[in-house]
C-alpha cells in the first residue's frame, strides 16, 4: 500500500540526494564530451593532428582529469552511504544503482541494470499501482514526503521502504530520475506494535471501567 505525506527523515538526506544527483548529471555531461572530443580526434588523420602539448590536447587532458575526479567523488559518497541509491532513465530503466541498495534488495548490480518497470523487486500484486506511481514520479510529479513502498528481496523475504525521487537534468533536458531508497522495515514494526499495545490497553481500560459501573449499580 502507498502511503503519502511522510515527513522525510530530514533536510541532510534531501541535501544529499540533490547533491548526488547534481553530480550525476554532470558527470553525464562529462563523459558526453569526453565521447565528442574521442570522436573527434579520431576523424583527424595522424600527420594533422595536434601535437602532444597543443591546446586541444591539454583540453582533452583537463576534461579527462575532471571527469575522473566526479566518478571518484561520486563513488566516494555512495561507499559511505547506507542509504539506497537508484538511478533510471526517462523510461524507467535502472541506469545505476548503489552498493547499499544491492544489500537492501538482494539483487547483484547486473540483475537490475537495463531493467525497467515492472521491478523484479515489486510484489506481483502490487505491480500495477506501483507503476502507475514511478510514471507520475518519472513525470516530475515528486511527493514532498516521499512515497513508501513494500519491496520483496531476491530470497523472498519483504521490507517497507520510503523513497525520495528527484529529477535529473542535464543542460535544461530531463535525463531520468534519482532516487534515495531508506529501509523502513523496523520502524514500521514498532508502529504496528505500539497500535497493537494502544488497542489492547483501550480494550482493558473499556473492560475495568465496565466492570466498575457495575459494582456501583446498586
Amino acid at each position: 500500500m502507498l502511503l503519502k505525506g511522510k515527513k522525510p527523515p530530514g533536510h541532510s538526506v534531501a541535501a544529499l540526494l540533490r547533491e548526488v544527483a547534481a553530480l550525476t548529471a554532470r558527470l553525464a555531461k562529462a563523459e558526453d564530451t569526453i565521447i565528442s572530443l574521442r570522436a573527434a580526434a579520431g576523424g583527424v588523420a595522424a600527420e594533422h593532428r595536434p601535437a602532444r602539448n597543443a591546446p586541444g590536447k591539454d583540453s582533452r587532458l583537463e576534461t579527462e582529469k575532471a571527469l575522473l575526479a566526479e566518478k571518484a567523488y561520486r563513488e566516494a559518497v555512495e561507499i559511505c552511504l547506507v542509504t539506497g541509491i537508484v538511478a533510471v532513465d526517462p523510461g524507467g530503466g535502472h541506469t545505476h544503482v548503489n552498493d547499499a541498495f544491492c544489500a537492501m534488495t538482494g539483487f547483484r548490480r547486473e540483475d537490475l541494470l537495463g531493467v525497467g518497470i515492472p521491478y523484479p523487486y515489486w510484489p506481483p500484486a502490487a505491480r500495477k499501482a506501483y507503476a502507475a506511481e514511478m510514471r507520475k514520479v518519472l513525470k516530475g510529479e515528486i511527493a514532498p514526503g516521499g512515497l513508501e513502498f513494500r519491496f520483496i528481496r531476491r530470497d523472498g523475504q519483504s521490507l517497507d521502504v520510503l523513497l525520495h525521487a528527484s529529477p535529473m537534468t542535464v543542460e535544461g533536458k530531463a535525463v531520468g530520475s534519482l532516487a534515495s531508497v531508506h529501509d523502513i522495515t523496523d520502524r514500521k514494526r514498532l508502529e504496528s506494535a505500539l497500535r497493537d499495545g494502544e488497542e489492547k490497553l483501550r480494550i482493558s481500560e473499556e473492560r475495568f471501567r465496565q466492570l466498575f459501573e457495575q459494582n456501583e449499580e446498586p
